[in-house]
């Protein structure tokens, strides 16, 4: 134990590991901060948000593998000492330690600092995957440094981390090894699908597994095709498991908004997950219900406000909704125009979701009932009243959001 801790001291002292090390954590912080962080506090989307950042972890973490394995382990098997026999292994265990723990860490920063309302066994599944995934890069530059030269093993450990993340990584591809989700849109609405995630660790693993014994194998014992080819069969069979995954990697799931609370008369309820920016929200939602109320446009305003998700869009008559913005969640002003569009918009109503687009009479339906509210909204505290041929009469108001509330509309 105390030779293989000096060795390890050696790769980090003389290695590339320290610097891999810390670019790998900037890039990390750095990936964060994109969009203004609008991840925060949803579980799901804080842990898929972190696979935006493999394109470029990848090919640094495998390139920096190769480098040092190719580099540093020719010598120690100079010295045939127990643990040098395996001084691949040595070099590669050390940077897989180093990196996972990186991740790890970045993992329960996120979690602990922007806490989010819930947590479940599935979501630890899917930061054990991606957890997998920065060690097979690493993985992938201990094979490279192990049979190449070190001019050449840190560029096809490099471009092999790129080529994986491309072909493996995103929805659309079959076989979705490194699928970590890289979402750009709220999760709330969709949950981890624990079986297809166990599937997908086990797939990684194998993965990691046959790397390692391509890497580790007797120096000079097996002929370069030969390595390569079990290589390539090992990767191309962990990647064909993954996609026999059963189901997806997300599951809808029609979960109400929880936090509630009252606005002037009306109650509304939203996700805890955005109680951090309902500030906004509310400031435009009270103008709105005050100048109708105000005006005589009483039927415009509804019993209950709630949130919408990503899956779910209340469709009761009396509820009028509001959709909380990736935009606003990264910083941005919530936009009153976009607020009363959601209050008003019958998208509860089959009739607006079947392939064929509504009618042009409901589109100009649907704007001049937009229009009269944010009108009435905006004169709201001011002398000057908007002009009657600005908005609609209370009555066609009243008609039009019956209409689209109870989906009684020619659509």
């Amino acid at each position: 134990m105390t030779e293989w801790r000096a060795l390890t001291a050696v790769v980090l002292r003389r290695g590339w590991l320290a610097w891999c090390g810390g670019l790998f954590l900037v890039i990390e912080a750095w990936v964060l901060t994109l969009r203004g962080a609008p991840w925060r506090h949803d579980l799901v989307w804080t842990i898929d948000w972190f696979a935006i950042s493999h394109i470029l972890v990848g090919p640094i973490v495998a390139g920096a593998v190769a480098m040092d394995v190719a580099r540093m382990t020719r010598g120690m098997r100079e010295f045939p000492t127990r643990v040098t026999r395996s001084p691949v292994l040595l070099v590669g265990s050390t940077y897989a330690a180093v990196v996972g723990a990186i991740q790890v860490l970045m993992f329960a920063l996120t979690t602990i600092l922007w806490l989010p309302p819930g947590f479940s066994w599935a979501a630890l599944l899917a930061m054990v995957a991606q957890c997998f995934m920065v060690v097979g890069f690493v993985g992938l530059g201990t094979a490279c440094g192990a049979h190449l030269r070190v001019a050449l093993a840190p560029i096809v450990a490099a471009c092999a981390a790129v080529i994986v993340v491309t072909l493996t990584g995103s929805s659309g591809s079959s076989y979705s090894l490194f699928y970590a989700g890289g979402a750009t849109v709220p999760r709330i609405g969709y949950a981890y699908d624990g079986a297809w995630l166990a599937v997908q660790v086990v797939a990684l693993a194998v993965f990691v597994c046959v790397l390692t014994i391509v890497a580790t194998r007797p120096y000079g014992r097996w002929p370069v095709t030969a390595v390569a080819a079990a290589a390539v069969a090992g990767m191309v069979g962990a990647a064909m498991a993954s996609a026999w995954a059963p189901g997806e990697r997300y599951m809808a799931v029609e979960r109400e908004p929880t936090t509630c609370g009252g606005l002037v008369t009306v109650s509304w309820c939203y996700y805890p997950e955005h109680e951090w920016v309902m500030d906004s929200y509310a400031e435009h939602l009270i103008v709105l219900i005050e100048s109708a109320r105000e005006a005589g446009y009483d039927t415009l305003v509804p019993e209950v406000i709630e949130e919408a998700s990503q899956v779910r869009w209340p469709a009761d008559a009396s509820t009028g909704v509001f959709y909380v913005s990736s935009d606003v969640l990264g910083g941005g002003a919530s936009d009153l125009r976009q607020i009363t569009s959601d209050l008003v918009s019958p998208l509860q109503c089959p009739q607006v979701q079947q392939d064929l687009p509504p009618s042009e009479q409901y589109w100009h339906d649907l704007e001049a009932l937009v229009n009269t509210w944010v009108a009435l909204a905006e004169s709201y505290g001011t002398p000057t009243a908007p002009s009657p041929d600005e908005v609609l009469s209370p009555e066609d108001a009243g008609r039009l959001i019956t209409e689209f509330r109870t989906c009684t509309h020619a659509f």
